[in-house]
């Protein structure tokens, strides 16, 4: 549920651009999302790391996991200075 959140906000966003008032609450919503998305991807990533040097006979899935988890510290930036934008 939660990682389709910022995909809603963002979709919420676009839908909404002629109403300003609704359209600044949106931008609220996001920002007030996205920095603590960023903040705890980060987090998790830096764990996942560290996970794997306690893991080694797993370390490989464990890196390529955390790769995949990196993946989604661009995606909530390009989400943040798409709404914060406009």
């Amino acid at each position: 549920m939660v990682a389709y959140t910022g995909t809603a906000c963002l979709l919420f966003h676009f839908l909404l651009v002629p109403s300003d008032q609704q359209h600044y609450f949106v931008i609220l919503v996001g920002l007030f999302y996205a920095i603590p998305v960023i903040a705890i991807n980060m987090i998790i990533f830096l764990a996942t790391i560290t996970a794997s040097f306690w893991h080694q006979e797993y370390q490989n899935q464990i890196i390529s996991n955390a790769l995949i988890q990196l993946i989604n510290i661009p995606i909530a930036l390009l989400y943040l200075f798409i709404v914060a934008g406009t």
